[in-house]
């Protein structure tokens, strides 16, 4: 489903924002099962089994200033960014400004 990501045979990290809801679990075990290291990033609000070797990172993006240093914190290749379509237009900006530059793929829905 998502190979496309897949540019060599290293493992590629990958933060998903959102993650939990009807859509992200999918997305995240897909992501798990094809071999990427994950990292979730939410509220932490939906109460949803996430797999035992992906790391939770618990934030609100709509902080931006919080998100955007833990954003800069991490080592990722990609985002995929499932929260975005809920959100404000100063959401996109700071996304924009935590990952422009830094990562080699960008995915939002």
């Amino acid at each position: 489903m998502l190979s496309c990501l897949k540019e060599s045979e290293d493992v590629m990290d990958v933060l998903v924002i959102g993650g939990t809801g009807t859509i992200g679990a999918g997305v995240t075990e897909q992501l798990v099962a094809e071999g990427y290291d994950v990292t979730l990033y939410n509220r932490g609000r939906t109460a949803a089994t996430v797999p035992a070797d992906v790391e939770v990172l618990r934030g609100d993006r709509t902080d931006h200033g919080t998100f955007e240093a833990r954003a800069r914190g991490l080592d990722v290749d990609a985002v995929v960014d499932l929260d975005v379509s809920y959100g404000s237009l100063a959401d996109v900006e700071s996304s924009l400004r935590a990952f422009e530059g830094r990562v080699d793929h960008y995915v939002f829905c």
